[in-house]
């Protein structure tokens, strides 16, 4: 079922995070600030309704939507009411309704001004780094420059990683473009930033290797910088049909 869960929320563009077990999720939900929690009370290793119970405490975890997967018992009505829990769903179900009552939380925003749109551009070549910040800075983006991926990382923390897309070189020293990604890909908050490598021509072996770990887009140097433009904007244009960062809630 957590698969089948997993499939339905990705599916409509929400950033999942599964625990199998009941004390495995509730370290997660302590370590993590969740948008939103979905929550099956029929576990193996403990009952559910305490983790409800646990969730819905004065404090930090109380104001966290919680939607509770539960058999309609007599027992699961009654606690259902005595925590005033607000959303439910019958087991089994069809997980599309779960993606219903996500999308009224956390409805889609309207596209995004320019000026709200945070760029990350990381490039060990000061002059081209300075070209590219100074074309988007010109289109009136927000834009956060690098000249490695180490302090790319860094600034991502510093702006809570409120990017809207990234665009990387491969080749640098010490991290290359695709260590960055990679690393990018362990942190559920960057894992889904969309994503453009800068290439040489001949790199067709760096190419293939960028595109079999999930890198669809690249652009190969020497680059007219209007091409790199008019491909950002096309990513971003379907990025807006999708939930913005704010939207990409963490269930």
């Amino acid at each position: 079922m957590l698969k089948e869960i997993e499939k339905n929320l990705e599916k409509a563009n929400f950033r999942v995070t599964g625990a199998v077990t009941g004390s495995e999720g509730l370290s997660l939900i302590k370590k993590k600030k969740f948008d939103a929690i979905v929550l099956d009370v029929s576990l193996s290793d403990m009952d559910g309704w305490k983790i409800c119970e646990e969730i819905k405490k004065p404090g930090d975890l109380s104001s966290i939507p919680l939607i509770i997967l539960y058999l309609a018992t007599e027992r699961d009505k009654q606690e259902f009411h005595r925590l005033e829990l607000e959303y439910t769903l019958d087991r089994p179900d069809d997980f599309s309704k779960l993606v219903e009552i996500l999308r009224k939380l956390f409805p889609e925003k309207e596209t995004l001004e320019k000026h709200e749109i945070a760029l990350m551009i990381v490039e060990d070549d000061k002059v081209i780094l300075d070209i590219v910040s100074s074309l988007f800075n010109l289109e009136g983006y927000k834009v956060y420059s690098a000249l490695n991926p180490y302090r790319a990382l860094d600034i991502l923390k510093e702006v809570n990683f409120k990017v809207d897309l990234i665009v990387s070189d491969l080749m640098m020293p010490k991290m290359d473009g695709i260590t960055f990604f990679l690393k990018l890909q362990e942190n559920n908050q960057t894992k889904n930033i969309p994503f453009i490598m800068l290439t040489s021509r001949d790199q067709f072996e760096d190419i293939k290797a960028a595109y079999d770990i999930g890198i669809k887009d690249y652009l190969s140097k020497p680059f007219d910088p209007m091409d790199l433009l008019r491909k950002v904007e096309e990513i971003l244009t379907i990025k807006q049909k999708r939930y913005y960062r704010g939207y990409e809630s963490d269930v």
